[in-house]
């Protein structure tokens, strides 16, 4: 096989996990607006072994192009497919690729705040129950926070 078969190859493998890795995303932003928890769950397992073959591919592709004399980096990827034929079909998949990686990017960024939100309203629910105002906490060394008052629990009240 030559990097006219392989790089087109990997360019598509990649396009394949990504497609599977934003449609997980969409169905874990579905599962955390739900707070389905045996969902997320079930997602993660799937979404870290998309992640290691995205990893994997990449590392495959970079073996690719430093064995055909380019760096393996963007402007490598785009140099090499401006020496193959048929060089526009490649460059169109390789920006398709990039733009589904952006899509995928800005998923997950909005999954993390909701995960964030999330957290911050049941570390407030926490604290209400456990007496605690938010005033009455200070950071430590290490940006955590920690309690100053310790008052009586909403439940000893």
């Amino acid at each position: 096989m030559t990097i006219a078969s392989n790089l087109p190859n990997s360019i598509e493998n990649a396009t394949a996990l990504i497609d599977r890795l934003q449609e997980l995303l969409e169905n874990e932003r579905q599962a955390l607006g739900e707070n389905n928890v045996d969902a997320i769950k079930e997602l993660l397992p799937i979404k870290l072994s998309l992640l290691s073959q995205l990893e994997k591919n990449a590392t495959d592709r970079g073996q690719i192009l430093t064995a055909a004399g380019f760096e393996p980096d963007y402007a490598g990827v785009i140099n090499c497919i401006d020496s193959l034929e048929g060089s526009k079909t490649l460059l169109a998949r390789w920006s398709d690729l990039i733009e589904k990686l952006k899509e995928c990017h800005a998923t997950n960024e909005a999954n993390g705040k909701i995960i964030h939100r999330s957290k911050q309203q049941v570390t407030s629910l926490l604290n209400l129950l456990c007496g605690q105002t938010e005033s009455d906490k200070l950071y430590t060394h290490s940006g955590s926070s920690t309690a100053v008052n310790h008052q009586q629990p909403l439940a000893k009240a």
